[in-house]
């Protein structure tokens, strides 16, 4: 009896060690992979994670024009260079970094055409391996800052899928990528002496390139933790920091050649957009969403721009009380972690004091604004902030001052924030399960369509100049570019996220036109206020329709 005891406290003490000290990185992983793919299985659902859901028969907003700049994309053969879609924008072509459509995800995609077709599409499996991926990385990064035992990596894993920053960033696609973050703070961890050059070397080339090829705004973010990393090893290991940059920077200028990105500087509309969408200070410390509190302040008091909805911060019921626990119990650890990693804490400061551009609001009470002229105005309102840095530094300071007291308070309180973010699953699902309304009747556009391979769509997307059409015509032109586009047909000038500023093949020269002639096998659709049925006289081939005028040879 006493031996079976004496097992049984083995076995008890063994467990608990398992729990909350270490348990084997391959168990931790394979449990918090699994836990991604619920959660993601949870928000979204299997038809749409599998891409064929109604959901995707139009998709509103980012979606809609990924999925346009996935069509472009895969319907035609490979170009150099790889990453550009030669089915719209003239001979030029559209990068897919104007899409927002994940260079990474697009060219694995359409490497795999001649397997699955050009019927399906690989957004839904990218949201599904982004919940893996943000899951898994949040446990090997608390495993890397000591927090080993499998109760932490599920906590940290929990953290890191739920928190506001990402769950709420589902309708981009590309950004909601911040696995990459996660993989540049790990790297920044594995950055010392005692790391092989080699895999040191692959790690930041590696992450940083995955970046790029989700998009130039997440390399952006993370560019200031690499260059902090390098700097901090530099002092202690010159030549490994050198190998490691120079492979890094050799691989960023062979991928952005190779894929053919352009930089997409913001038209004076879109950095109008950015700057509202800046970071509420409230929504740091007030969440638009919780199953905890059930009497919010409303929206509209939230923000004071209409959009900053879109720059949404909340830290989440986890990591506020775990930053200040680790602030009364723990204070000078934390300054000394700071005085240690100042590099690493100077750049997530700016990053930080970057978030909310040069107009500080908390609610809609402007703070104070800071005198810029209108080309850096522009320049400070264009990024967004996460806060994975100081949940993950809260949460070790919690760890080392309570030891095992702190694991079980850390799982803990990511359990209430599991609870917490239901509220804002609910959100996302909810905006997932249809497709957007139609405004153009689809049944008429694709048996007009049918029998052509190119729509030119006068005038498109942004080059309406001091036009401003109704709503539903530039609504309309969007769906039947978007019909085109999955039939695999050629456009004159895409609809993208990010704006193609030479309009020159999105205005029609109607003169010219009535000279050369038409060209066979293109459906031209000149859309109303910008034309008329008198500038049309003496086109043959057209017919009114609703938005304007559809005109081809005969």
């Amino acid at each position: 009896m006493h031996h079976e005891r004496r097992l049984l406290r083995i076995d008890l003490d063994a467990a608990v060690a398992f729990a909350l000290d270490e348990a084997p990185a391959t168990t931790v992983v394979a449990l918090c992979a699994a836990l991604g793919a619920f959660f993601a299985l949870h928000v979204f659902g299997k038809s749409y994670l599998l891409g064929t859901s109604d959901y995707w028969s139009y998709p509103p907003g980012d979606a809609g024009t990924i999925v346009t700049g996935w069509n472009y994309f895969v319907h035609h053969g490979w170009r150099f260079p790889i990453g550009t879609a030669f089915g719209t924008n003239g001979a030029t072509g559209a990068n897919l970094v104007f899409f927002d459509a994940i260079p990474l995800v697009a060219l694995v995609g359409k490497a795999l055409r001649p397997i699955l077709g050009t019927s399906w599409h690989p957004y839904g499996i990218w949201h599904l391996a982004i919940y893996v991926l943000q899951a898994v990385l949040g446990a090997l990064l608390a495993r890397r800052l000591g927090m080993r035992g499998l109760f932490a990596g599920l906590a940290a894993a929990v953290i890191c899928l739920t928190s506001a920053w990402f769950l709420l960033r589902f309708y981009q696609e590309s950004l909601n990528g911040q696995f990459v973050v996660l993989w540049a703070l790990l790297n920044y961890a594995r950055s010392t002496p005692e790391t092989p050059r080699r895999p040191l070397a692959i790690g930041w080339a590696a992450g940083l390139c995955r970046a790029l090829l989700v998009t130039p705004y997440l390399l952006a973010m993370i560019v200031p933790i690499a260059i902090a990393a390098h700097a901090r090893l530099a002092r202690s290991d010159r030549r490994s920091a050198a190998i490691s940059a120079a492979s890094s920077i050799a691989s960023l200028v062979v991928v952005w050649f190779v894929v053919g990105y352009s930089v997409p500087f913001p038209t004076k509309e879109e950095a109008g957009v950015y700057g509202m969408s800046s970071t509420n200070l409230m929504s740091l410390v007030v969440p638009f969403y919780s199953s905890v509190f059930t009497r919010l302040p409303e929206r509209d008091l939230q923000e004071a721009t209409g959009l900053q909805w879109d720059a949404h911060a909340f830290l989440g019921v986890a990591v506020i009380p775990m930053v200040a626990i680790a602030l009364v119990f723990n204070g000078r650890a934390m300054l000394a972690l700071v005085r240690r990693h100042w590099m690493l804490c100077a750049a997530l400061a700016l990053l930080a004091l970057y978030a909310p551009g040069p107009r500080w609001y908390f609610g809609q009470h402007r703070l104070f604004e800071v005198p810029t002229g209108r080309e850096i105005e522009h320049a400070l309102s264009i990024f967004r902030a996460t806060g994975y840095a100081l949940a993950f530094g809260a949460a070790m300071l919690v760890v080392r001052r309570f030891g095992r007291r702190g694991t079980i308070g850390f799982a803990a309180l990511a359990l209430v924030q599991l609870y917490d973010s239901s509220a804002s699953a609910a959100v996302a699902r909810d905006a997932t399960a249809r497709p957007q309304a139609h405004q153009a009747d689809w049944t008429a556009w694709s048996a007009l369509l049918a029998p052509y391979d190119k729509v030119s769509l006068y005038p498109s997307w942004l080059c309406w100049g001091k036009i401003r059409p109704p709503e539903s015509i530039r609504n309309s032109e969007r769906e039947i570019e978007f019909i085109a586009a999955a039939r695999g047909m050629r456009s004159n000038h895409a609809c993208t996220g990010r704006a193609l500023t030479d309009c020159s093949p999105g205005i029609a020269d109607i003169p010219s036109i009535k000279q050369k002639g038409m060209k066979r096998g293109t459906l031209y659709v000149f859309l109303r206020p910008a034309y008329t049925a008198e500038m049309l006289d003496g086109l043959a081939g057209c017919r009114e329709i609703p938005d304007g005028w559809a005109c081809s040879v005969p």
